[in-house]
């Protein structure tokens, strides 16, 4: 027989966006348990841009510290269609707190996110993985299954993970905050609408002299249809990623990589050292339906996902896992109930704006036919999200059909 438990608030997801959720709800004082089918925090050194908004939040958590100590600063994005610059986002010249991005590892983010719940007496479940989820109105009652390891095979032998047990949690509330393929959002039968055809990246993080690293995003943007983005990163690395007309089997080598800034970049060749890690990815557009079912919801990647560039997504989901647990106060009484529609309405709102562009569309009209084709890869690779993207989309545009004033 499974064992039985309860909780006030059940996070399925230890990422960066269920971390967040976690922690502004025990800042609430409100109980909470935090669960993931993995063993621990993400163990590659994946580079995020954290926008201005989400230093905010950061700082307002207290957790910003590490990052700032470890991470880079970014105050430029710079566009090139088929080799020649045409654009320059400034963030230190638009006038907001504090004037640029900061490049860190997802996984330095992660552990100040962990160290701060633990402080709160909260510490992350790992090897637990939601196997059920029945979701009413008025409470939520989970199926979690626990995962251990055990030794298969003769002679050599192997680890294998496998169910220890089986427990039933319920919960005033479910929060899904377990990525693209959210088990919450299956078990909950809400469909995302798939917005444009999937598309396919080489990713590589490697090692290169420092002083041939630039000091700015830079994004590559073919009028033959290709894109590619160069981030530099803490400690003399960069990452690039380059659009593939399909998912091709190859060696992710740094022969490979030199390729393809041949290729798509050919002016901004860093000097090259050691290969951290490559990957072929694919990314799907996609926005939830709905955002909750019942007395279960979702942030995140689990709502909604678009192009990798400037990180939209996951800057999204760390707003909207703090807005959640902030509409989430129980002592809030029917306010609460209006909070939370107010989360569903605006958050499904802005992602369907943008990841159909709808609002930017008439600002096209006299756009190059080149750029006007790329619009979605322009707007992704914008260090903003919500009505602040759409605004800088709209000023971006409007300084594209005048390519002379904006170098």
């Amino acid at each position: 027989m499974a064992r039985k438990s309860e909780t006030e608030v059940l996070v399925v997801g230890a990422g960066p966006v269920g971390l967040i959720t976690a922690l502004q709800l025990r800042h609430q004082d409100i109980d909470v348990r935090l669960i993931d089918r993995g063993y621990w925090t993400s163990k590659e050194s994946y580079g995020l841009a954290l926008h201005p908004p989400t230093l905010r939040l950061l700082a307002e958590l207290g957790v910003d510290k590490p990052l700032l100590e470890d991470g880079l600063k970014i105050s430029q994005l710079i566009l090139h269609l088929d080799g020649k610059r045409v654009y320059t986002h400034d963030l230190a010249a638009s006038g907001g707190e504090p004037g640029y991005l900061l490049v860190a590892a997802q996984q330095r983010l992660e552990l100040a996110l962990v160290e701060a719940l633990r402080t709160e007496g909260v510490t992350v479940g790992w090897n637990q993985e939601l196997l059920e989820l029945d979701s009413p109105e008025e409470e939520a009652e989970a199926v979690v299954s626990h995962l251990g390891d055990v030794a298969t095979g003769y002679g050599v032998s192997d680890l294998a993970r496998v169910e220890q047990e089986r427990e039933t949690v319920r919960a005033r509330t479910v929060i899904g905050a377990d990525g693209y393929g959210s088990t919450v959002r299956q078990r909950l039968g809400i469909p995302a609408r798939r917005y444009h055809a999937p598309v396919n990246y080489e990713v590589f993080e490697v090692e290169a002299e420092a002083s041939s690293l630039p000091d700015s995003m830079n994004v590559f943007v073919g009028s033959g249809g290709s894109s590619a983005v160069l981030w530099p990163m803490p400690g003399g690395v960069c990452r690039w990623s380059f659009e593939m007309p399909a998912a091709e089997a190859q060696d992710l080598t740094v022969s490979r990589l030199r390729q393809l800034i041949q290729e798509h970049a050919p002016n901004h060749m860093p000097e090259l050292h050691n290969l951290r890690w490559a990957a072929s990815v694919s990314f799907a557009q996609h926005l939830a339906e709905s955002l909750h079912r019942g007395a279960s919801w979702l942030a995140g990647d689990a709502v909604h996902q678009t192009l990798p560039y400037a990180v939209q997504s996951l800057n999204a989901g760390l707003q909207e896992g703090y807005r959640l647990a902030k509409a989430l106060d129980w002592g809030t009484g029917s306010r609460r109930a209006g909070l939370l529609d107010d989360y569903e309405r605006e958050v499904h709102g802005e992602w369907e704006a943008l990841l159909s562009l709808s609002p930017l569309l008439p600002a096209t009209a006299g756009l190059d036919p080149a750029l006007r084709n790329r619009l979605a890869d322009l707007v992704a690779a914008l260090p903003a999200t919500g009505e602040p993207l759409i605004e800088s989309a709209r000023a971006m545009i409007t300084a594209l059909k005048q390519p002379a004033a904006n170098p």
